[in-house]
C-alpha cells in the first residue's frame, strides 16, 4: 500500500476494529489525522490501550515517508490539545495566545 494524505486508517489494514473505534472517539480517521495528533507518530500514549502496539506503530511507520514523519515532528502547535476547557480556561488561554 502506499501512502496517500487523505488514507483512511481502516484503508491501511493495520489497526483492529477496536482500535479503529478507540480513535474515532478522539475524531482521528485518516492516516493524517493520526500522524498530527501524535507528532508523527513519536507521542504514541494512545497505543498503550492496544494489543500488539509495536507491531502496529512499526507498521505505521514503514507506511509512512521519512520526509512527511519529519515534517510533522518538526511542527510545533502552541495551543493545548485534548483538554476540555470551561468558559473561564478557555478565555484564559485565547487571551494568552493574543498575547504572543
Amino acid at each position: 500500500m502506499n501512502y496517500r494524505y487523505d488514507l483512511t486508517l481502516e484503508e491501511t489494514g493495520i489497526l483492529a476494529l477496536e482500535d479503529l473505534d478507540l480513535l474515532a472517539e478522539y475524531n482521528i480517521e485518516t492516516l493524517e489525522q493520526l500522524l498530527g495528533a501524535t507528532n508523527g507518530l513519536q507521542n504514541i500514549e494512545i497505543f498503550n490501550e492496544m494489543d500488539n502496539k509495536n507491531h502496529k506503530i512499526d507498521s505505521l511507520l514503514k507506511l509512512v515517508p521519512q520526509i512527511i514523519l519529519e515534517k510533522y515532528r518538526r511542527f510545533e502547535d502552541k495551543k493545548t490539545r485534548g483538554l476540555l476547557l470551561d468558559g473561564e480556561e478557555e478565555a484564559d488561554l485565547e487571551d494568552d495566545n493574543e498575547r504572543e
